[in-house]
């Protein structure tokens, strides 16, 4: 199961009247500068971000699994099961099975831009 942090999108304004429109996420150290215009691509943005900043099992993803479970789940292979047991989404966390090629791994190169670009916003976090 995937944990939701609290996000917040702020408009902040210095003294001399510039602003910058920011995106934090409570309980992280997390703010990103927001330079997006439309929900749909900015929701794909939030779900690789709350991908590697959130937990599965309890455990933390890699941006490179997030983006296997996110390729195999527009491939319809992520919830595939054998017996009942979701067999590919495990051999994707314990062995990096692929759906697609890197870097989407089978999401649409559309949506893998933004989905990278929330991931890369992490990742660049000191």
């Amino acid at each position: 199961m995937l944990l939701y942090k609290t996000i917040s999108i702020v408009r902040l304004c210095n003294e001399g009247g510039h602003c910058n429109t920011v995106l934090y996420i409570r309980g992280t150290n997390v703010v990103c500068n927001l330079m997006i215009t439309t929900i749909d691509p900015g929701g794909k943005y939030l779900a690789g971000l709350n991908g590697v900043t959130g937990t599965f099992q309890g455990q933390k993803l890699s941006g490179e699994t997030y983006m296997k479970l996110a390729g195999a789940y527009q491939q319809r292979e992520l919830f595939k099961t054998t017996l009942g047991v979701p067999l590919n989404a495990i051999g994707i966390i314990t062995k990096g099975t692929a759906y697609g090629p890197p870097p989407y791994y089978g999401e649409q190169p559309y949506s893998g831009r933004m989905i990278l670009k929330g991931i890369q916003s992490v990742n660049l976090r000191p």
